[in-house]
């Protein structure tokens, strides 16, 4: 059954892939399935893990690093999301959150904008900065965390909706949790973008057909859900929150090695390549959307 719409019409995609750290805690058979009727895909059956296996495949070597210049992009685009949730909240923005938090750096762009900053996540990863007394952290699960109702005027969740099973009571829990006029942040890879259609080519011409070009359940990044712009806008709009702004991106790189004699340098080549083409024909890998509490 479709998480979204509850329906039970799906197509499949294909079975995932398993890396070696899922092969030591998948032991049941999973597929990839597209709902026809939203066109969200999700894995069929529910995936079944405890909280100490989800824990094990986000572990302290789950982020990678990144170059000097991937750091300065990732820093502005923090800047300008900071800047268009003030600008499009109708209160005075006072209490901050980010929901899966990461290593913090949205939490200090936050402080640094007068803001008191609080961040959820499963896991701890934060750097030493944003380690400190201005920032509250929770060491939860968003719906665990039980934040008050109508307390937060801008939150912030970014790459983390493709990485949960209930999507649906994630949307909820922010609409309860955020104030009227308040603004919400979230982005999530879009699934029908042109890099996927090229690893199903890919998938097809190697002979691993079977092998699903959608999210990655248990592959890292370890997506288990997956949007497109309908799927996305569905799912907001059965939440009655408003949607201000619902775009289709890239950064137009994907260059994230640290030196130009890595093994991905070549990979990274390609796909900024395949990013290019996507931006001229409007199926870039990324979605992003501002919604508004009414």
């Amino acid at each position: 059954m479709c998480p979204i719409c509850k329906s039970e019409k799906y197509n499949s995609v294909g079975i995932p892939k398993l890396d070696e750290k899922s092969k030591k805690i998948i032991n049941k058979e999973y597929q990839v399935v597209q709902c026809i009727e939203c066109k969200f895909y999700y894995v069929y059956p529910e995936i079944e893990l405890s909280s100490v296996e989800w824990k094990l495949l986000y572990d302290e070597n789950y982020f990678t690093e990144q170059t000097d210049w991937y750091k300065r992009i990732r820093a502005k685009h923090r800047k300008q999301r900071i800047e268009k949730l003030n600008t499009l909240c109708e209160n005075d923005v006072k209490n901050f959150l980010d929901i899966g938090c990461g290593e913090g750096y949205m939490l200090l762009e936050a402080v640094s904008n007068g803001w008191i900053a609080y961040g959820v996540d499963i896991t701890d990863n934060r750097i030493s900065e944003s380690n400190n007394s201005k920032i509250s952290f929770v060491n939860s699960d968003l719906l665990s965390a039980k934040f008050p109702d109508d307390f937060f005027d801008c939150i912030y969740m970014d790459s983390i909706l493709e990485h949960v099973l209930n999507t649906k009571e994630h949307i909820h829990e922010i609409k309860r949790i955020l104030k009227k006029g308040g603004v919400a942040y979230i982005g999530v890879p879009n699934e029908d973008s042109l890099q996927n259609d090229i690893k199903k080519f890919l998938n097809i011409i190697t002979g691993h057909k079977k092998y699903s070009p959608k999210i990655k359940p248990f592959l890292s990044p370890y997506h288990v859900s997956g949007f497109n712009k309908y799927s996305l806008s569905s799912l907001i709009k059965k939440s009655d929150l408003k949607i201000e702004l619902l775009r289709n991106f890239s950064t137009k790189s994907v260059f994230r090695m640290t030196t130009f004699a890595s093994k991905d340098f070549l990979p990274a080549i390609f796909l900024t390549m395949i990013n290019l083409i996507a931006l001229l024909i409007r199926r870039e890998y990324y979605l992003e959307t501002y919604v508004k509490k009414k």
